[in-house]
C-alpha cells in the first residue's frame, strides 16, 4: 500500500512503513505564491521547497534559489521509467508531486518493490556521489512534477557554492543513513 505521508514503504515480504516523517506536508502557504520563480518553462517555488522538503530546511532562501538554478523541472507520467537497474546516468530527483516506485531485481523475482516515494522526498541521491550504475529501477506510479539535478550539475554547484554543497552533502548522508536504518529494521522484522 502506498504511503500517503511520503514515508518509505518496504515490500514484498512484509509491509513495513519506516517510522518518522520523510518531509511531506499537505497544502500550500500563502507565501508559496510570492517566492515562485520561473525556471526552464516551469515554475518552481522556493517557499514550497522549503516547506515540503525536510531536505531543504537548513538552507536559506538564497541558497535554495542557487540550488534550483542548477536543476531542471520535469513533468512525468504514470508508467514512465526514470532509470533502470544497470543504467549509467546519474540524476537525483526531488518529488514535487506524484509518486515514484523503486524496484530491485533479485535472483528469484524481477521488479521487487523496495520503496515508494511521494511529494517531499528525493530519489537517486546516491548516484550524485558514486558514479556507479543504477542499483534499482525508478518508475512513476502517479504522474507529477520533479526537480532533477545531474551529477555533473551537482559537481558544478559544489565548485561554485562550496558551503551550499557541503550542506547538501550532509543532507544526502542523512537521507541515506535513515533509509539504511529502515532497511535494517525491515530485515530484522523478518527474523
Amino acid at each position: 500500500m502506498p504511503s500517503s505521508t511520503g514515508q518509505l514503504v518496504l515490500r514484498p515480504v512484509l509491509e513495513y512503513t519506516c517510522p518518522g516523517k520523510m518531509g511531506r506536508r499537505p497544502g500550500r502557504s500563502a507565501g508559496d505564491r510570492k517566492a515562485t520563480r520561473q525556471h526552464g518553462g516551469a515554475r518552481v517555488s522556493v517557499d514550497r521547497l522549503s516547506e515540503e522538503f525536510a531536505f531543504f530546511k537548513t538552507l536559506s532562501a538564497d541558497e535554495l534559489r542557487d540550488f534550483v538554478a542548477f536543476c531542471e523541472p520535469r513533468s512525468v507520467e504514470a508508467g514512465e521509467v526514470l532509470w533502470r537497474e544497470g543504467d549509467e546516468h546519474n540524476d537525483a530527483a526531488f518529488i514535487l508531486s506524484g509518486e515514484i516506485v523503486i524496484k530491485k531485481n533479485s535472483r528469484f523475482e524481477k521488479g521487487v518493490v523496495v520503496g515508494i516515494f511521494s511529494r517531499g522526498t528525493v530519489v537517486g541521491e546516491l548516484c550524485l556521489l558514486t558514479g556507479e550504475k543504477r542499483s534499482v529501477t525508478a518508475q512513476v506510479r502517479e504522474p507529477g512534477e520533479l526537480l532533477v539535478i545531474s551529477s555533473q550539475r551537482f559537481e558544478e554547484l559544489i565548485a561554485t557554492h562550496p558551503l551550499l554543497g557541503l550542506k547538501l552533502l550532509k543532507k544526502i548522508f542523512q537521507v541515506v543513513t535513515k533509509r539504511l536504518s529502515c532497511s535494517y529494521e525491515r530485515i530484522a522484522s523478518i527474523f
